[in-house]
């Protein structure tokens, strides 16, 4: 429901106001930032937990973050991705519509399993890499079609 919302939203302020899809983007990220800062970090900080005695310790996750390279490397790179696909999606919406958005991440979420089917048979057999084809694979199929076709 909250996706859905915001695809919703999406497309109001791209076809209604005219908006540039990387300054939706942007506004999201900033206010996904503000939202994150200001609410999520101090519940999770004061909720008691096993880190240090909170959910979160985030005091340590940035200790962690700047004195790793090779975290603060992937963790850039997550945001360049996570930015690309926010603003491909935007994209999309600008010039198609949002059904066509919800059905493109309907059919990413298939080509991710699909792929790990692949690593599994085709590319690297013998490694512990991928997804094997099980019992419950039928009904994952059947999940993937009905999220698919139901989205049209």
């Amino acid at each position: 429901v909250v996706q859905a919302s915001q695809i919703v939203c999406e497309d109001f302020l791209l076809s209604r106001i005219d908006a540039v899809p990387l300054q939706i983007v942007g506004m999201e990220g900033l206010w996904g930032t503000v939202v994150t800062c200001l609410i999520m970090w101090p519940i999770v900080q004061m909720m008691p937990g096993e880190d240090a005695g909170s959910v979160e310790n985030i005091v340590e996750d940035f200790y962690m973050l700047f004195d790793n390279p090779a975290i603060f490397g992937w963790t850039a790179s997550y945001w360049v991705c996570i930015l690309f696909l926010n603003w491909s999606g935007m994209v999309v919406t600008d010039e198609l519509t949002s059904v066509h958005r919800t059905i493109f991440e309907a059919l990413r979420t298939a080509a991710i399993w699909v792929t790990d089917l692949a690593i599994n048979y085709i590319f690297a057999p013998n490694s512990v890499y991928g997804e094997s084809w099980t019992s419950w694979s039928w009904i994952q199929l059947t999940g993937f079609l009905l999220l698919i076709f139901s989205t049209q």
